[in-house]
């Protein structure tokens, strides 16, 4: 397979977020649920706090708390909301027809063992998704398959335990 000399710096960028992603993807996607829920929330205060009392200087200040608070809650539901997702599928795969019952029940008990296990699952994919990466990237440049297969499964467990690791 040729690879075309443009197409060349697509696949080293390619590569290089594969390792990136193998080695901190639950860290950063961890942060970025942060930020992104912290923004959500401060701009939601902000909007509804100005609208009933027309004060800056009083929306400003929920608007810093609900940020502080979006911040903490980020980190919280970046696993919690994994983890029901999750239990909702298994739930919905596991229980017959019209058993709301069985299905709540389900749903709850996996929701709190997938969140348990979420931080290997999550660490798992990140680390299996960013040595896929650096596969392509690398067979696409024109490297040995056998020799990149060895390369992403070493960077797929030190990936992984780099990630774990790190608690997130």
């Amino acid at each position: 397979m040729a690879t075309e000399v443009a197409d060349v710096p697509a696949y080293i960028v390619l590569t290089v977020l594969g390792l990136v992603m193998s080695f901190w993807g639950s860290q950063i996607a961890r942060f970025l649920s942060s930020i992104t829920f912290a923004s959500f929330l401060g701009y939601t205060l902000w909007v509804y706090s100005y609208g009933l009392w027309r004060s800056t200087a009083l929306s400003a200040l929920l608007m810093f708390v609900a940020v502080i608070i979006g911040l903490a809650t980020g980190f919280i539901l970046f696993r919690l909301a994994i983890s029901m997702v999750s239990a909702y599928l298994i739930a919905g795969l596991l229980s017959p027809g019209r058993w709301e019952a069985l299905f709540l029940l389900l749903f709850i008990i996996f929701t709190a063992i997938i969140y348990v296990l979420s931080r290997h699952f999550i660490s798992l994919f990140f680390a299996l998704a960013g040595s896929t990466m650096v596969f392509k990237g690398l067979t696409s440049l024109g490297l040995d398959m056998r020799v990149v297969l060895v390369i992403c499964v070493i960077l797929l467990v030190l990936g992984y335990y780099n990630q774990v690791r790190h608690k997130s």
